[in-house]
C-alpha cells in the first residue's frame, strides 16, 4: 500500500475576535458558561499574530468565528483589512444582525472573501448587492 506524506502545517488559522455577542439566544451554549471571562481580543495581540501569519506561507486562510460574534469587535473591519494585507483569504461566520448594507460594502472593500451567516436577512442583502 502506498503511503502519502502527512502535511502537518497549519493551513487555516481560526481567530476568535470576540467572545461577546449582541444576542441573548436561549439555546446558545454561552448560557452554560458561568465563570468564563468574556471580552474582545486585544487589538495589539491581533496585530502581533497577523505579523507572524504574514510570514507563514502555509497559512492560506484567516477565519473569524467562535463562541462570540466576530463583527461585534469594535475593530473588526481593521482586523479583516490586516488579514487581507497579509495576503490571506479572509472568512467569517456571523449571526448577521450587525451587517447593514454599508457594513457589507466596507467588509467587501476591506477584503472579506467569504461570510457564512445564521440569518435570512443576509441572504436578502446579498441578493441586493
Amino acid at each position: 500500500m502506498e503511503q502519502h506524506p502527512v502535511d502537518d502545517r497549519i493551513h487555516k488559522l481560526y481567530i476568535e475576535s470576540s467572545t461577546l455577542c449582541n444576542l441573548k439566544c436561549t439555546m446558545c451554549m454561552r448560557n452554560t458558561w458561568k465563570d468564563e471571562e468574556m471580552g474582545h481580543m486585544d487589538f495589539d495581540m491581533y496585530q502581533r499574530i497577523i505579523r507572524e501569519v504574514s510570514r507563514e506561507d502555509s497559512i492560506e486562510t484567516v477565519f473569524f468565528g467562535g463562541i462570540g460574534e466576530p463583527t461585534f469587535h469594535p475593530q473588526f473591519l481593521e482586523m479583516v483589512r490586516l488579514a487581507k494585507q497579509a495576503g490571506k483569504r479572509v472568512e467569517c461566520v456571523t449571526n448577521g444582525t450587525l451587517l447593514t448594507p454599508d457594513a457589507i460594502r466596507e467588509l467587501i472593500a476591506a477584503g472579506l472573501d467569504m461570510v457564512a451567516a445564521d440569518t435570512p436577512r443576509l441572504l436578502l442583502l446579498a441578493i441586493l448587492y
